[in-house]
C-alpha cells in the first residue's frame, strides 16, 4: 500500500452571529490577533485570526450563524500551552474576569474549559509526561504547586491499567502510524465508576438525574471535599443529615450504583464524586 503523505492539522472555521463581540473575546481573552478580513460572495464577513507569526490564520470566523440556532455542532475548540504553569496563569487571570471555569485532570494532559459569547466551548491544555487511556477526567485543583499537581495525576495514571510515560506513548504511536494500524491492538478502556478511575459525568435533562434527596447528599460531598480537602466519612454524612448510619450507607450505595461516585468498598473517605459541581443543587 502506498504510504500516505504526513497531514498536520491547520486551523478551522467557524459560523458566527456577532462577528464583533467573538472577534473582541478571542483576541482580548486568547491573545490572537487579526491577519485578515473581507467579505465574501453574498455579503458574508469573514475574518483571519492567528497566535502564530508563521501561520496565516488558525481559526477563521465567518457571519451566518442563525442566532435562532439552539444546537451547536462545535464540541470544543483546544488550544494548547507550553507548560502547567501557563495553564496555571490562565486560570488566574481568567478567574479575575468572573468566567465560568471547569478544571479537569485527564492524566495525558491538564485542561480549563469555558465558553465564549456564543456558546463554543473552549478548552486551554497542557500535555502531562504521562499517559492513561482516555475517556478519563477527574477534577483538577489548579491552586496547588504544579510540582504536587504533577505527583497526583502520576499517582492516578499509575493507578490505571496500561500506564506509560508519554515517551513510551509516542513511540509506540508512531510504530502503529508506520505500520498503518488503524486500532490499537486492544480497545481503550473507558474511566469506570465502579473502579478508582472515575470519569465525570454530565447531568442531562433527565437522564440520570438524581433525586432530591440524592442532590442533597451530592451537594454535601462535593461542599465537604473542596472545604476540608478530603472526602467526608459516612459517620460525617450522618451527623449532617442527623439520619441512622445504615441510612447513610444506603443512600451511598445507592449513589454508587446510579454512578454519581465512586468508592473503595472498606476504606474509609474514599468517596469521590463523578458530578460536575456546576449540575448539583445548591446545599440546604
Amino acid at each position: 500500500m502506498e504510504t500516505l503523505p504526513q497531514l498536520h492539522f491547520s486551523h478551522m472555521g467557524i459560523n458566527v452571529t456577532e462577528p464583533g463581540v467573538m472577534e473582541d473575546f478571542y483576541c482580548r481573552v486568547l491573545g490572537f490577533v487579526v491577519s485578515d478580513r473581507g467579505e465574501l460572495g453574498g455579503g458574508q464577513q469573514i475574518v483571519f485570526l492567528t497566535r502564530h507569526p508563521e501561520v496565516h490564520h488558525q481559526v477563521v470566523m465567518v457571519t451566518g450563524r442563525p442566532p435562532e440556532q439552539v444546537y451547536n455542532t462545535i464540541g470544543q475548540i483546544s488550544l494548547q500551552l507550553d507548560s502547567l504553569e501557563d495553564l496555571q496563569s490562565y486560570q488566574r487571570m481568567l478567574q479575575q474576569q468572573g468566567r465560568k471555569l471547569r478544571p479537569v485532570d485527564h492524566g495525558n494532559a491538564w485542561s480549563i474549559y469555558f465558553k465564549d459569547p456564543e456558546g463554543n466551548m473552549i478548552e486551554l491544555f497542557a500535555d502531562s509526561p504521562f499517559y492513561t487511556p482516555q475517556p478519563c477526567g477527574v477534577p483538577l485543583d489548579l491552586s496547588l504547586p504544579a510540582a504536587e499537581i504533577v505527583r497526583r495525576t502520576e499517582a492516578m495514571c499509575r493507578a490505571r491499567p496500561d500506564f506509560m510515560t508519554r515517551g513510551q506513548w509516542t513511540a509506540s504511536l508512531a510504530e502503529r502510524i508506520r505500520k498503518g494500524e488503524h486500532s490499537p491492538s486492544a480497545p481503550a478502556r473507558q474511566c469506570n465508576h465502579a473502579t478508582n478511575n472515575p470519569q465525570l459525568l454530565k447531568i442531562d435533562g433527565k437522564k440520570n438525574r438524581f433525586t432530591e434527596k440524592q442532590g442533597q447528599y451530592l451537594a454535601y460531598i462535593c461542599y465537604y471535599t473542596k472545604v476540608h480537602r478530603r472526602p467526608p466519612a459516612e459517620a460525617d454524612m450522618q451527623m449532617y443529615f442527623r439520619v441512622t448510619p445504615p441510612s447513610v450507607h444506603q443512600m451511598v450505595l445507592g449513589l454508587a450504583a446510579k454512578g454519581f461516585i465512586a468508592r473503595v468498598p472498606g476504606q474509609p473517605r474514599s468517596i469521590r464524586l463523578l458530578i460536575l459541581p456546576e449540575d448539583l443543587p445548591p446545599l440546604s
